[in-house]
């Protein structure tokens, strides 16, 4: 029989796709973390400059059935915020 976890298949498939989002490197200094919490599905990334004098630090907090959808607009509000300019974009 197969098995499947929905909350860790829901925490892997947000981190993704932050990291997919941000075209995001192994040289990159960048981190997510994304944990269920009953129904819910919280994420929280850093993009940090290549010194790690400077920090753009989001979080996002949503129904983990939405998993993609909230790492890619938790990618986004880092964008706004500045990742780019820090991860060289």
């Amino acid at each position: 029989a197969a098995i499947h976890d929905a909350s860790a298949a829901a925490e892997l498939i947000a981190e993704r796709a932050f990291l997919d989002k941000l075209g995001s490197t192994c040289n990159a200094a960048v981190a997510v973390s994304a944990h269920t919490v009953g129904e819910g599905l919280h994420i929280r990334g850093l993009c940090l400059n290549q010194r790690g004098s400077a920090v753009v630090s989001v979080s996002i907090t949503g129904d983990r059935l939405n998993a993609e959808a909230l790492g890619v607009a938790l990618a986004e509000d880092a964008l706004r915020r500045g990742a780019g300019a820090l991860l060289g974009a």
